[in-house]
């Protein structure tokens, strides 16, 4: 490895499988420090963004060679690094927070592809400002979201507003939006742009002022204005964290499910109309997991990651787990990573493509009170046939993705509008009692039937004089849902 002045490289290590290489590598500037984000640049390397403890707020932005070599690093004051992106040019744009001696900004960076400064932009007068993701589009228009408590009149609400900000390649505004739910605290996570620079824009609602109430999943779609075309409460979700769009113009949402009290790993298909068309989960034990990330990845799958445990260590750790999953959701291969094993704990934040087949991944690793950056570069997923190799940064483990689902059966389908519902679920047969919702929406999301049930088999349902055409109707218990199609001719 390349030897820099202020870089500490703990446990540093590579090697090579079938031609390919993986690295595994730590990075040490502080007490507490996070790879927040990685992103693979046009010249087929990586840039890597760091959050540290350092006071004034510092950050590093390295990067490094496809063998993990770091080729150059940059040390950035006053600010926090959460999100990085690359202009077509091969400028890097850098979002994430910015301290005044009062209040926290959110920040837009731009630096150069060597990681000089260019420019740097603050938005926010007051509380707390926080630009979570950074997007560009192909016109080179920059998008960046998160969360803010700058409001137009400081006396609306103390709760935080969902925040959507485009400017040109220069950081000028184009337009400056907030968004919110009644009295909700909204964050927003992640943006999918579209060729017309319309957003699909997600995250999550919290009614903060009863303290304890629950989160709820939320999809808003911004037109090329930043005006909202649409908001949806994504049903049995808690936090979504990523979007992908997926083949089929549809969508793949990740994030986290609450059942009994605990995180589940949530993985959802929607159109784009935000209905879901399936839903699963995962979870091993009854600690808490979640998914991060997402990617569309080879022949219509795609790669998932997120918090796993090694259940094998006494106390468990936590582990960073990714999953490949075929076009219905169902599990094709899945992998455990950590950085040394052992004591040491792990998270994941942010992941990038390669070219070899493989993926890149940044997240943290500790063993109390030190916690370092980490970067784990990961060979094309065929690697689980090399069982020495694979074992050395992952512990190779094929499972199932948990399918919440009830079964039901729909017929006569087609039909005119009126059919029949038949439960073949425990509920439904009289051995738990538990409401059971049945929801029927058209192809632009909206609700047109609602019914609940406790234990009849078959229920007759009759939506009246509605238009020929597709419609969905999704079956929800506390636990479990599914949703099917309908033809009314």
């Amino acid at each position: 490895m390349k030897k820099y002045s202020l870089l500490l490289c703990y446990g540093c290590f590579s090697f090579v499988l079938n031609a390919q290489t993986i690295f595994n590598t730590t990075y040490n500037f502080s007490q507490i420090d996070n790879a927040t984000s990685i992103i693979k640049t046009q010249d087929n390397n990586f840039v890597v963004g760091i959050s540290t403890q350092l006071q004034p707020n510092t950050s590093y932005i390295l990067k490094l060679d496809a063998l993990g070599d770091t080729l150059w690093q940059k040390k950035i004051t006053n600010f926090v690094v959460r999100s990085l992106a690359e202009q077509t040019n091969g400028s890097l744009i850098l979002t994430g927070v910015a301290n005044d001696s009062t209040f926290t900004e959110g920040a837009l960076m731009s630096l150069t592809a060597l990681g000089d400064s260019l420019w740097k932009k603050k938005f926010g007068n007051r509380d707390a400002n926080i630009l979570n993701k950074v997007k560009i589009a192909p016109s080179g228009n920059i998008f960046v979201m998160g969360f803010t408590h700058s409001y137009p009149n400081p006396s609306d609400s103390t709760d935080a507003n969902g925040w959507l900000i485009k400017t040109d390649n220069l950081g000028n505004v184009i337009y400056d939006k907030q968004f919110n739910i009644g009295k909700n605290a909204d964050i927003f996570m992640d943006i999918h742009i579209k060729t017309d620079e319309s957003t699909y824009v997600i995250g999550y609602t919290s009614q903060v002022s009863q303290q304890v109430s629950p989160l709820t999943g939320l999809i808003v779609h911004f037109n090329t204005n930043g005006d909202t075309l649409f908001t949806q409460q994504q049903p049995n979700t808690s936090i979504l964290y990523a979007i992908a769009e997926t083949s089929d113009t549809n969508f793949i949402l990740v994030g986290t499910t609450k059942v009994n009290g605990k995180d589940k790993g949530l993985v959802t298909k929607i159109t784009p109309q935000a209905i879901p068309i399936w839903q699963k989960s995962y979870a091993r034990d009854t600690n808490n997991y979640d998914f991060r990330v997402v990617a569309p990845f080879n022949s219509n799958t795609y790669l998932v990651g997120g918090t796993d445990y090694d259940l094998t260590q006494n106390p468990i750790k936590k582990r960073v787990r990714f999953i490949v999953l075929n076009a219905l959701g169902d599990s094709l291969w899945s992998q455990q990573y950590s950085h040394t094993g052992g004591n040491t704990e792990n998270s994941l934040f942010s992941m990038t493509l390669n070219n070899n087949g493989g993926f890149v991944f940044s997240g943290n690793s500790w063993v109390f009170p030190q916690q370092n950056a980490w970067v784990v570069s990961v060979d094309s997923i065929d690697c689980v046939n090399y069982v020495n190799g694979c074992q050395t940064v992952g512990v190779e483990e094929i499972l199932n993705l948990e399918q919440e689902t009830l079964n039901f059966l729909l017929y006569p389908n087609p039909n005119n509008g009126s059919f029949t519902i038949r439960l073949t679920h425990p509920i439904a047969i009289g051995f738990v009692s538990e409401e059971v919702s049945i929801e029927v929406y058209d192809v632009f999301g909206k609700q047109i039937h609602y019914t609940t049930t406790n234990t009849s088999t078959e229920i007759q349902l009759d939506l009246g004089n509605v238009p020929k055409g597709f419609y969905l109707v999704s079956i929800t218990t506390k636990k479990q849902k599914e949703i099917k199609k309908i033809v009314v001719e």
